[in-house]
């Protein structure tokens, strides 16, 4: 899956506007993300960088950062591309534009550009040990809760994924995905 994400970065046609050149930047922020979260020094930097909520706290250790970076650190909309669309980097033409037009940031910085553009400035919360161990507990609740009931996709989208359909979202070393593997 992650590697289709990928090759949707370099698709120039149908008005998406991407290219290489956009795909290569994801890929070069996302290896040098990599070398970045396996201190935590490194980790920590890249909380700050992205704006998290509580940077003292996030991406605490390597596999929750892990976690994070091997998602992406920014979204790329492959199925809902909508280069229609009017907010900042909601799209792949508008999110290779910021990447390509940063000539003077390095590639983690235009990434963080991207993340802070698309969370509308916003911090970004969760990617902390307590963050995950909650959302664990309300996926995992079983009873007919206030909470597991508000969870309502959030349960069906892992069964789905992990169990009916054996549909995963990773990158595999040797792939095409762009994010860290």
């Amino acid at each position: 899956y992650q590697d289709v994400v990928g090759d949707s970065l370099t698709v120039q046609g149908g008005g998406v506007g991407g290219s290489a050149a956009c795909k290569q930047v994801v890929v070069d922020g996302h290896e040098t993300i990599a070398g970045m979260i396996t201190t935590s020094e490194g980790r920590e930097t890249l909380a700050e960088q992205f704006g998290f909520c509580d940077p003292s706290t996030a991406l605490a250790t390597e596999e929750i950062a892990g976690q994070w970076a091997g998602a992406g650190v920014i979204e790329v909309p492959s199925q809902e591309n909508d280069p229609s669309c009017s907010t900042p980097a909601c799209d792949i033409g508008s999110i290779c534009s910021m990447l390509l037009n940063g000539t003077s940031l390095d590639n983690v910085e235009k990434l963080a550009m991207v993340s802070e553009a698309q969370h509308d400035g916003r911090c970004i919360k969760g990617w902390s040990e307590d963050a995950i161990a909650e959302a664990v507990s309300l996926v995992s609740l079983t009873s007919p809760s206030s909470a597991g009931r508000a969870m309502g996709s959030a349960r069906s989208w892992p069964y789905q994924t992990c169990t009916e359909f054996a549909f995963y979202q990773t990158c595999e070393v040797g792939s095409r995905c762009p994010f860290v593997k």
